[in-house]
C-alpha cells in the first residue's frame, strides 16, 4: 500500500542522493546531479496553498446542493458521475412530482439523470470588474 504522507523537497533529495544535500552539484563527482534535478522539477506539494474562497469539491453522501427557497427551485453546480474522470455542468432541482416534492438531479438540457453524482461544486464567483467593463476575461 503507498504511503500518500508528504515529504520536504531536501529529504528526497537526501533519499536520492546522499551527496548532494540539497544542491544540484554531486558532492562525490562535482558535477550536476540528474536526480535532484529531476526531484527539483517535480512540482511540491505546498507551493499554492488551497484559497478557501474557491469552490471545493464535496462527496453528494455528505450534502447536496442547497436550493432556494421552499417551493420549485434549482442550482447548476459542476458534478462528477460515478466511474467518470471529467466534470459537467449538472442541474438539481427542486419539483412537484406527482403531488410530492422531490429533489433530483437534471442534465444541463434538462432531461432527468439516472445517477447520482459522487462529487459537486458550486461554479467559481466570475472575476471582478468595473461597472461597465463588458470585457473582463
Amino acid at each position: 500500500m503507498p504511503n500518500n504522507d508528504y515529504i520536504l523537497r531536501s529529504d528526497a533529495v537526501s533519499a536520492f542522493c546522499g551527496n548532494c544535500e540539497g544542491t544540484e552539484v554531486c558532492g562525490q563527482l562535482g558535477e550536476p546531479c540528474e536526480e535532484v534535478k529531476r526531484i527539483k522539477a517535480i512540482p511540491a506539494a505546498d507551493v499554492e496553498p488551497v484559497n478557501p474562497d474557491l469552490p471545493q469539491w464535496t462527496r453528494t453522501s455528505e450534502h447536496t446542493p442547497i436550493i432556494p427557497g421552499s417551493s420549485w427551485g434549482s442550482v447548476t453546480v459542476i458534478a462528477v458521475l460515478p466511474g467518470d474522470k471529467v466534470s459537467r455542468p449538472m442541474i438539481y432541482e427542486r419539483a412537484l412530482v406527482r403531488k410530492k416534492w422531490v429533489e433530483r438531479w437534471k442534465w444541463i438540457w434538462d432531461t432527468i439523470c439516472d445517477e447520482t453524482p459522487v462529487l459537486w461544486m458550486p461554479f467559481p464567483k466570475p472575476p471582478k470588474g468595473e461597472e461597465n467593463d463588458t470585457d473582463i476575461l
